[in-house]
C-alpha cells in the first residue's frame, strides 16, 4: 500500500519578522471521497468520520512547542485537513488538501507552514448614566482597554463628538 505522512509548522501571522510558533493547534483529517457536499458547496464535516492520523489511533494531531506536527503514514488518497483546535486568540487556517501519491512511509512530505491570524474584534462602548440609564453623549470621554492575558493596558480610547437628531 502506498503510504506517506505529512508535516506542518504552525506560526502566528502577527506582523513580526520572527513569527511566534504556535503549540496546541489540532488538525483533523478526512478522506475527501468520503465527504458529502452541502447545498452551498461546502463539505459536511459534522456527519463525516475522521481518519486516524496520529499515534495510538488518534484522529487529531497537535503541534508541539515548536509549532510542529507530523501525521502517521496515510494511505494513497486525497485528504481534507481542518484545524479543529485553535490556540487562544487566533483564527483557524482555511481547510487544505493533502494528496498522498508516493510510497515514502518513513519520509514525510515537505512541510506546510500555516499562519494563524490573530483574533481581532471591534468594541462598541456605551456609557450610561447610573440613575437614568440613558446614554451619556459627551465627547472626550476616555476609556482604557485592559488585556487580561498579559495583565496590562493596551490602548486608551477617546470618544469623539456625537450628534443626535
Amino acid at each position: 500500500v502506498i503510504k506517506q505522512p505529512f508535516q506542518i509548522i504552525k506560526a502566528a501571522n502577527n506582523g513580526k519578522t520572527d513569527a511566534d510558533l504556535l503549540s496546541g493547534a489540532g488538525f483533523t483529517v478526512y478522506l475527501k471521497s468520503s465527504l458529502t457536499k452541502k447545498a452551498d458547496g461546502s463539505y459536511d464535516f459534522d456527519s463525516a468520520k475522521p481518519v486516524v492520523s496520529g499515534e495510538n489511533g488518534a484522529t487529531e494531531i497537535f503541534t508541539d512547542e515548536k509549532g510542529y506536527a507530523c501525521s502517521i503514514p496515510l494511505p494513497f488518497g486525497n485528504y481534507i485537513v481542518r484545524e479543529t483546535t485553535t490556540p487562544h486568540n487566533y483564527k483557524p487556517v482555511d481547510d487544505f488538501e493533502v494528496n498522498i501519491t508516493e510510497h515514502h512511509p518513513n519520509e514525510p512530505q515537505i512541510w506546510r507552514v500555516l499562519l494563524d491570524e490573530e483574533f481581532k474584534a471591534k468594541l462598541k462602548i456605551v456609557k450610561k448614566d447610573d440613575e437614568t440609564k440613558k446614554s451619556v453623549l459627551i465627547a472626550g470621554t476616555e476609556f482604557k482597554v485592559y488585556d487580561l492575558d498579559n495583565k496590562k493596558y493596551v490602548e486608551q480610547v477617546t470618544t469623539y463628538p456625537v450628534t443626535t437628531t
